[in-house]
Order: structure tokens, then C-alpha cells, then sequence
């Protein structure tokens, strides 16, 4: 992806690898469930990430945490957290507007909430494109990503994506990762809703149409 020039952006885990911290900085309830499994799948990443082999830090450090362009007459911003918040469609308005205003832009793309959403208001766009490697509390095997097209203007379309999910959850298994988490790969189901808003937990196994 580097030598292709393609853009990356950093989440807080590749900041925490990078700078070898302890842990992953995800903004969960400390002592919760989530907490708890960061605890042991955060460990498992760094001892797999071979940086003396790859160069993984260099690479790593070298990402924005924030990449902002302008397309089609409006101002686009990307990033995964800006404050290690968790942004859902139910979110108060308030919140995603400081985020317009501390970015000066119209169009938002941003991870860490884990669901695939759109939406609108008063001409500025909140999109997060779901996860590739998580599903989507839908009660279905698939992951999701999102897709711009800005040749006839601005477009957009999540797209689910399937994988061998069942292979996932059984190296999961093998590798003594967060059962929970290796079940929810098979079920669609999330384990639990620590950092879901009352609205999108109301949506779990509700199939998400594309």
C-alpha cells in the first residue's frame, strides 16, 4: 500500500504499536467487558508485529492520524478517532458538529464505532464504513467497507464483504484470543453493548440492507 501511494490513516492501536505503549487506547469503560479482552488480544498484536523485519514502526509512524482534501467543491476529512469517541447515527448532533467545525469540513469519514452508517444534515456527512475485520451486530457473516465515487459528483455505497469467517474464529480459538469475540464472527451477534447507544443496541440481528 506505501509503494502504490496509497493513503493510510493511523487508529489509535497502530499509534500505540508504534510508540510502544501497553495498551490499545480504545476508550473503553475500564473494567469492562471490551476492556477486558483489549487485555488480551492487544499483547497478541505485539508480539506479532515484527518491526525490526518490516520496519513496521518507520511505516507506522509515518501515517497521518488525520488526512484532510477537498473533492467536488467540498472538504473531505478522514480518521479513525479523533478523540477516541465512539459515533453512531443516534450520536447528538453536537457531538459530530465539533467535529465539522474542529475540521473545517463538510464530509466526515471516521472509524471506531464498528457500524457501518450515513448520515445527514444540513449539508455535511457523517459516514463510518464499518469494519473489515468485525461484523456488524447484524446476525450475518458479513464485514463491511465503503466505496467513493467522486466522477459524477459526491458518492458513496457500503458494501458488505464475505470472508472466511469461520477460519477467523477457529485461529482465534487456536490462539487463545477472546472466545467472545471468535463466537461473534459466526453468530453476527456482539457480545455485549458497553459502548452501543440504546438505539443501535435495539438493532442487534436486524440484517442491514446495502
Amino acid at each position: 500500500m506505501r509503494d502504490r501511494g496509497i493513503h493510510c490513516i493511523a487508529g489509535n492501536v497502530e499509534i500505540q504499536l508504534a510508540t510502544g505503549q501497553d495498551d490499545c487506547a480504545c476508550g473503553f469503560v475500564d473494567g469492562g467487558r471490551c476492556d477486558t479482552f483489549s487485555r488480551q488480544w492487544y499483547p497478541y498484536v505485539q508480539s506479532k508485529v515484527e518491526y525490526s523485519i518490516f520496519g513496521m514502526d518507520a511505516v507506522i509512524a509515518s501515517l497521518l492520524t488525520v488526512w484532510i482534501c477537498r473533492e467536488t467543491g467540498g472538504r473531505f476529512a478522514w480518521f479513525f478517532s479523533l478523540y477516541s469517541e465512539f459515533i453512531f447515527a443516534s450520536t447528538d448532533r453536537p457531538v459530530k458538529e465539533k467535529n465539522f467545525t474542529d475540521l473545517q469540513s463538510t464530509v466526515i469519514l471516521a472509524g471506531h464505532g464498528g457500524l457501518p452508517i450515513a448520515h445527514q444534515k444540513n449539508g455535511n456527512f457523517w459516514l463510518n464504513t464499518g469494519v473489515i475485520g468485525m461484523l456488524a451486530n447484524d446476525g450475518t457473516s458479513r464485514a463491511w467497507y465503503l466505496l467513493l465515487d467522486d466522477r459524477k459528483g459526491f458518492q458513496y455505497q457500503h458494501r458488505p464483504l464475505m470472508y472466511d469467517y469461520k477460519k477467523a474464529s477457529w485461529l482465534m480459538t487456536e490462539n487463545n484470543l477472546p472466545q467472545a469475540y471468535a463466537k461473534t464472527l459466526v453468530t453476527g451477534i456482539w457480545d455485549n453493548y458497553e459502548i452501543l447507544p440504546e438505539e443501535e443496541a435495539k438493532m442487534q440481528g436486524r440484517v442491514i440492507e446495502n
